[in-house]
């Protein structure tokens, strides 16, 4: 797939203040005039706030990675699924569609998506749920993606950044550091891993909808790399010198992605989410006993 033309670049990368624009409305949307509905005597305008929609995700996209450890699916699967929940919560907010639903059915549609398929039976008697919810599902996930499920895999950019950084830490017009040039095989493997479990981290938070997969990917890699003990800011200027992007953009992407990341890792309980769960289900109670006009 060439990214340049590809529909995830063309409608999946989003500003920050864009995405806070479509979530709002969606908030609202889904509220549909609280009007007749008693609230909670919070300050809140609605039933939640984005804050606490925010939290529930990520909340949920943490719990997702748990799930997919479990059925020991490949990485790849646990990527796109993250990117594919992202997604639909930018056609639904919280209120409309429950997290721990759509979740599983992200879940599902990702192996589909990366050829890692077998039947929803199998899918769910390993982590004990009902396959009737995931298929339910199904659609309304598919109907909130616009049935787009193209997805340029950070995985596979951090699988190209891996190979020219041992390209250029080995060349000697390079410029390379010394002790980069010296780094073991197994030192090398080591920062690798830690790389994919940053990216994999990183993925459960808006970063997937804010910078293209290369630039997550470079960013994953620093992060990884900087946690084994490696510098990598030339080699970061070295990928810039090769794109059309300048290194100051680059730079900030990075920058970004890493304070997303530092986010990431911050443990959400289910005390921390319980609270919120309750209001959308009062909410939602409340809702089916307005009268209807």
């Amino acid at each position: 797939m060439n990214w340049a033309d590809s529909s995830h670049r063309a409608r999946w990368i989003f500003t920050s203040d864009r995405l806070a624009e479509i979530r709002q409305a969606n908030l609202r949307r889904a509220e549909g005039s609280t009007a007749g509905i008693e609230t909670d005597g919070s300050s809140s305008p609605g039933p939640i706030s984005m804050e606490e929609e925010a939290l529930l995700l990520q909340f949920s996209a943490g719990s997702m990675q748990g799930l997919v450890q479990r059925l020991q699916l490949p990485r790849k699967v646990a990527m796109t699924a993250l990117v594919l929940l992202r997604r639909f919560y930018l056609s639904k907010s919280v209120l409309e569609a429950e997290p721990s639903k759509f979740v599983l059915t992200s879940i599902y549609v990702a192996c589909k998506a990366e050829e890692s398929y077998f039947s929803a039976e199998d899918f769910c008697r390993t982590l004990e749920r009902d396959p009737a919810v995931v298929l339910q599902n199904e659609l309304t996930l598919l109907q909130g993606l616009s049935f787009d499920l193209v997805v340029h895999n950070p995985l596979w950019a951090l699988r190209g950044h891996l190979m020219l950084f041992d390209e250029w830490r080995h060349d000697d017009a390079s410029g390379a550091p010394p002790q980069l040039r010296s780094l073991s095989s197994s030192a090398m493997r080591g920062a690798a891993e830690a790389a994919q479990a940053a990216l994999l981290s990183t993925a459960a938070t808006d970063a997937v909808l804010l910078v293209p997969p290369g630039a997550l990917a470079l960013a994953a890699l620093r992060i990884g790399f900087d946690q084994s003990g490696v510098d990598t800011a030339d080699f970061v200027q070295h990928v810039a010198a090769r794109s059309s992007v300048p290194v100051e953009t680059l730079d900030g992407s990075v920058d970004a992605v890493q304070q997303l990341y530092e986010l990431s890792v911050q443990r959400i309980t289910k005390d921390q989410v319980e609270p919120i769960d309750r209001k959308i289900k009062v909410y939602k109670k409340r809702r089916q006993k307005r009268p209807t006009a």
